[in-house]
């Protein structure tokens, strides 16, 4: 997990305004092909309308070298994009800038272009490469910039009101007012300069439901990062909306489950590395299944068995019974389909400390004190009693409460010496 997550959205923004880029440069290549191969097309194959329109000043060539042009611009860009995508850079702010301005000068060039050629000049503030602005202005979105979507409207609309000004001062007086009119064309500007300050919006609300997401993402991550791998999604889906504060190190009591395949060893020496794994996945997807289930965590794996915990990081005030009866259904189920497996599970409940522990690179949600020892004594002893659940008097006391006939299901073993302790504790084997 990053150590800093605003670092990681950044990243990923980044890499996100490139890959538009790249997809704004093919977008607009293909615009610019299809608009001077239609022209080109309408000029061989409609002559007498073209040269109509166009007044006989051009010929159906006249306009490739601009569109194809342009094209070619976009081509390289695109190729320049794509390789800076593979050595993992990103695009400077102020090359977005740069492109913004040159792209959205490429129609005030067309339509001065079409003025030069065809007169009156005016005309050709009503052609077709006046309505290009747009096509710039609503691809701008793509870059994730509110800013930039502002300043593509900008340069559209200055630009168009400019060349307004320069054109129509030049209009002959029987030309239509409605076409020549300069308060016409200023409110043809004006829309260019909302339509980016609208897309700038818009944009800044679709990245600003992006962050979000990444944001929630990354919370559920460092959820399952703190918490392990097999959290179940209820389980996650609480931390997050406690914003993960049972992470913090508190005493609480939880009850601790030990489970232990037997003779594990015996088994690895006779199969192969893919034999033990895939018995290993097969137990312990019945396992976590069950104890997700009942409301408990994995905390950890050791080898061939884990250590589960009930009650932290949160607790149904019914942990305790909730792990007895995680223990009694992955003792039917494992009985039932792999009957040749021989485990054993101990439990024990009392006061933990709960909380992460290591560094701000790796954290380990840990439960440290002597239930987890005891827990992992009583597991132990199953081999001795020849049992596969073997409970504490305190898992007994804290179950029955719960469970009215758990006591008419267990069997008393009386006191026993645990090694390393110097108190003998009281257990139970569930029948």
């Amino acid at each position: 997990m990053s150590a800093n997550p605003t670092d990681a959205l950044q990243r990923k923004l980044d890499l996100e305004i490139l890959r538009n880029e790249i997809l704004r440069a093919r977008i607009l290549m293909g615009v610019f092909l299809l608009l001077g191969g239609s022209l080109f097309v309408t000029g061989i194959l409609l002559p007498e309308r073209f040269a109509n329109v166009t007044r006989n000043a051009i010929s159906p060539f006249t306009p490739l070298p601009f569109f194809g042009g342009v094209a070619v611009f976009y081509f390289f860009l695109g190729r320049r994009l794509v390789a800076l995508d593979r050595r993992g850079g990103r695009v400077p702010l102020f090359a977005q800038y740069l492109n913004a301005f040159i792209e959205t000068s490429f129609p005030t060039v067309g339509i001065l272009l079409i003025s030069s050629i065809r007169e009156p000049g005016v005309l050709a503030l009503n052609l077709p490469p006046a309505y290009l602005y747009f096509v710039f202005i609503i691809l701008s979105g793509l870059r994730l910039n509110r800013r930039l979507c502002y300043f593509t409207g900008a340069v559209a609309g200055i630009q168009f009101w400019a060349v307004a000004l320069f054109l129509t001062a030049k209009a002959p007086p029987e030309m239509d007012p409605i076409i020549g009119a300069m308060p016409f064309n200023i409110v043809k500007a004006c829309l260019y300069i909302a339509s980016g300050l609208l897309v700038g919006w818009v944009t800044d609300r679709n990245k600003t439901r992006l962050m979000e997401g990444f944001h929630a993402l990354a919370e559920r991550q460092h959820v399952t990062d703190v918490f392990g791998q097999h959290v179940s999604p209820a389980v996650v889906d609480e931390l997050l909306q406690s914003q993960a504060s049972s992470a913090a190190s508190q005493s609480r009591e939880v009850c601790v489950l030990f489970f232990d395949i037997r003779n594990f060893t015996n088994y690895s020496e006779t199969h192969t590395p893919e034999e033990i794994v895939g018995l290993l996945n097969r137990v312990f997807s019945i396992c976590i299944d069950q104890i997700n289930a009942h409301n408990g965590i994995i905390n950890k794996f050791l080898g061939d068995g884990f250590m589960a915990v009930f009650g932290a990081p949160l607790s149904s005030n019914e942990d305790t019974a909730n792990a007895l009866s995680a223990a009694q259904a992955i003792h039917e189920q494992l009985s039932s389909e792999f009957p040749d497996v021989q485990f054993g599970m101990g439990l024990h409940s009392g006061l933990a400390v709960t909380g992460n522990v290591g560094s701000a690179v790796r954290k380990e949600y840990t439960i440290i004190g002597d239930v987890v020892n005891l827990a992992s004594r009583i597991e132990q002893l199953t081999k001795q009693y020849g049992s596969r659940i073997l409970i504490s008097s305190d898992v007994l006391e804290r179950a029955a409460r719960i469970e009215s006939e758990l006591p008419e299901r267990v069997e008393d073993l009386g006191d026993v010496r645990v090694k390393g302790r110097s108190q003998a504790t009281r257990i139970y084997r569930v029948i």
